[in-house]
């Protein structure tokens, strides 16, 4: 029974901590940003400069003010599959097909709305072009919400986990993240190299994460996947504030011709957490969890961004984009339990430190962007497109941290008065679907004999085997005010 507080921890940590990290991941803040596909590097004369990169910031002159809403709507299916029994399990053949029979009938999905706003307020002084600006933003990673079950001592419970093919793997997580920065833009040899613009941004950020799974109590009298031996957990944990770095600069090559790079410092955190879990009726009078009090320790991607964008003033700029995510920074999650053990026949005994494997990998994404502006200020027209190929291996991907391929179109509309500009966008994403029938995640088996040999291991089933399929909305609103050209109207 000595593994049973440490899969215990291990079982939640290994569906979507760190899930801002994975699929449901947004790199274009702004609706002028995301409506150019994230094309936005080179010479972004706007204060989602400060996201994007903070040299554009010297673009700036006055008072600058921008209110920003994306309103996301990420809709996600997964059919679940087989092969699911272990090689060489005696009825192999007879457990796939009765869980397949019940998985063609209860298909998951996933549809869920989040809200990312985004507010910042510059002023841009002559000397130097210097600008300097604060703004904050966030989430900019998401929620997946599979569906949710009663408690395990009411009556529906084992019907209802019975038709939730995903509880193995994940119910609901949810990240709830926030980012505030400060930054300057500059021109700091306007005599010398006057299309020389650098830039940079002390970011502060906080995260927490919530996230729920049902855990397999493989004792000697289970079968497949039986809801009568589920232990529903539930994680949550809030990391402290803490400050990150983001440098860029731009420089204009030859009129018209701008190149832009900036650079985000990789995040590193360790977060105070809680790990609860219920006991099901088949285990309660025999074991019990004390404690639930952790530590979570892991670290998210560097993002390096570059850009070369052409200009025809008034008539139309256009950028091409590379975006590199180093996520295999993201290579293990370390939980370390304040207070947990696990009680059994009187013996109590604690919870080790325990360092869960991850191997996501260095994922990387083209974007194509551009502006018409022949009809400014009454009206102005951004676009693009992007690629960017998933950061987790196929066999890794499952309902808890789904990431697949991405193509996303984008389109916005701009119209500007009195030095006050409203922007309207939208931008679809399509994830191409995936079939993974070779899944290496399976149930989390916490009992073990006294050998430290799973218990009835024929019965612990793979999780992830399925098709993956899923697209998302993005609907976003600007208004963003110069006060400088306001004047100059008046």
């Amino acid at each position: 029974m000595r593994g049973l507080p440490l899969l215990l921890t291990t079982a939640v940590l290994l569906a979507p901590a760190g899930a801002r990290a994975s699929g449901f991941y947004l790199a274009d803040v702004g609706t002028r940003g995301m409506a150019r596909a994230g094309a936005f590097v080179a010479a972004p004369d706007s204060l989602l400069a400060l996201h994007y990169n903070p040299a554009g910031l010297s673009l700036l002159k006055g008072l600058q003010f921008t209110a920003d809403l994306q309103l996301v709507n990420l809709n996600m299916d997964f059919q679940r599959k087989c092969p699911c029994s272990p090689s060489g399990a005696p009825n192999a053949a007879a457990i796939d097909a009765e869980l397949e029979a019940n998985f063609d009938k209860n298909a998951a999905n996933a549809n869920t709305l989040l809200a990312i706003p985004f507010l910042s307020v510059g002023y841009g002084l002559p000397f130097l072009d210097l600008t300097i600006a604060l703004g904050a933003w966030g989430p900019t990673s998401g929620r997946h919400n599979w569906g949710e079950l009663p408690g395990p001592t009411a009556p529906s419970f084992v019907d209802a986990s019975r038709r939730q093919v995903t509880r193995y793997s994940g119910l609901e997580m949810r990240t709830l993240e926030a980012n505030f920065a400060l930054g300057f833009g500059m021109r700091p040899l306007a005599d010398l190299v006057p299309g020389l613009r650098i830039g940079g941004a002390l970011v502060g950020y906080q995260s927490g994460n919530r996230q729920t799974v049902s855990i397999f109590a493989n004792s000697t009298l289970a079968s497949a996947e039986d809801p009568n031996f589920d232990v529903p957990a539930v994680l949550e944990f809030l990391e402290p504030f803490a400050l990150n770095w983001q440098v860029g600069a731009s420089y204009e090559i030859i009129p018209g011709l701008t190149f832009g790079t900036s650079y985000r410092g990789k995040r590193s955190f360790t977060a105070e957490g809680t790990l609860t879990a219920d006991l099901p009726t088949s285990l309660q009078g025999i074991a019990s969890v004390e404690g639930s009090n952790i530590e979570v320790s892991l670290a998210t991607a560097p993002i390096w961004r570059a850009g070369l964008e052409y200009r025809l003033p008034g008539i139309m700029r256009v950028e091409g984009a590379f975006v590199w995510e180093g996520w295999s920074a993201h290579d293990q999650v370390v939980i370390t339990a304040k207070d947990i053990s696990i009680t059994l026949n009187g013996e109590s005994v604690p919870l080790p430190p325990i360092s869960v494997p991850r191997e996501w990998k260095d994922s990387w994404s083209l974007r194509l962007g551009g502006e018409v502006n022949l009809l400014e200020p009454f009206l102005g027209v951004q676009a693009g497109y992007y690629f960017e190929p998933t950061a987790i291996a196929p066999e890794r991907v499952d309902p808890s941290r789904v990431d697949l391929d991405k193509h996303g179109f984008s389109l916005g509309l701009s119209t500007t008065f009195f030095g006050a500009t409203l922007t309207v966008g939208g931008q679809y994403v399509v994830l191409s679907g995936i079939e993974v029938r070779s899944g290496v995640r399976t149930q989390i088996a916490p009992f073990v004999d006294t050998a430290g040999n799973v218990i009835n291991p024929e019965v612990i089933t793979v999780v992830n085997n399925g098709n993956y399929s899923g697209q998302y909305f993005i609907g976003s609103a600007s208004l963003s005010f110069a006060l400088d050209p306001l004047l100059g109207v008046l």
